[in-house]
């Protein structure tokens, strides 16, 4: 049988040959872990929405965040009790002796420690006396030494108001800082045919209060010493 092949096989040159090189493979990018931020501080709430509400709870939080809300003309409002006494927050905190809600307001107001009850006039530190908050005493003292002689519409000091009540833990921090002279203090009220009542004719049936009075008080006369 004839041969079909009719000449030797073509040489191909090496440089004939193209090599294949598979394309590079673009690598997908690496996928940054999400970096997961804080999550913000939740925001202070006001438990109390009434400012007289927040002062009876002695909740210092609300109150300080009532006036930033709503200014510090909001310890100008009055509330109104059964015997129509008519109370700031200031004056009912100092009823009540809550001395941190007293400082978050004296802190925006200081001119609170004026403030006087519209119907006796009394003011803070009187209500303080009266009540037997010697630590009040003690905060609104350190702000205002006069304040021991400060009187209500009836010329009662705070020292009348301690004997009043019988609040001698009260009765003897006030001698301690003003001494024998708030003793001979009178007001202006008249009983039993009397005009003009010290705080020492007020102890006259309180002999636990005549025993802390007696030392300031000497058989040879008062003694003086308000600062």
């Amino acid at each position: 049988m004839a041969s079909t092949i009719t000449g030797p096989p073509s040489a191909v040159s090496p440089a004939q040959i193209k090599l294949v090189v598979p394309q590079e493979q673009t690598a997908f990018p690496v996928q940054q872990p999400s970096v997961k931020t804080s999550p913000s501080p939740p925001q202070p709430q006001i438990k109390h929405t009434d400012i007289f509400e927040a002062v009876k709870a002695a909740d210092e939080q609300s109150v300080r965040l009532l006036i930033e809300r709503d200014g510090k003309d909001i310890l100008d409002k009055r509330e109104r009790d059964k015997y129509n006494f008519e109370f700031t927050p200031f004056l009912k905190a100092a009823q009540k002796g809550e001395v941190g809600v007293m400082s978050v307001m004296y802190a925006s107001k200081p001119d609170v420690l004026q403030q006087t009850e519209t119907k006796e006039g009394a003011t803070p530190f009187i209500y303080a006396a009266g009540n037997g908050h010697v630590d009040v005493l003690k905060a609104l003292y350190a702000k205002r030494k006069n304040l021991l002689t400060q009187t209500d519409k009836e010329g009662d000091t705070a020292l009348h108001g301690a004997v009043l009540w019988g609040k001698s833990a009260a009765v003897f921090q006030l001698l301690e800082w003003g001494g024998g002279a708030l003793l001979d203090i009178t007001n202006n009220k008249l009983i039993s045919s009397q005009q003009g009542l010290t705080p020492w004719f007020w102890a006259a049936n309180r002999p636990e209060i005549r025993k802390i009075m007696r030392p300031y008080k000497p058989a040879s006369g008062p003694c003086w010493m308000i600062m």
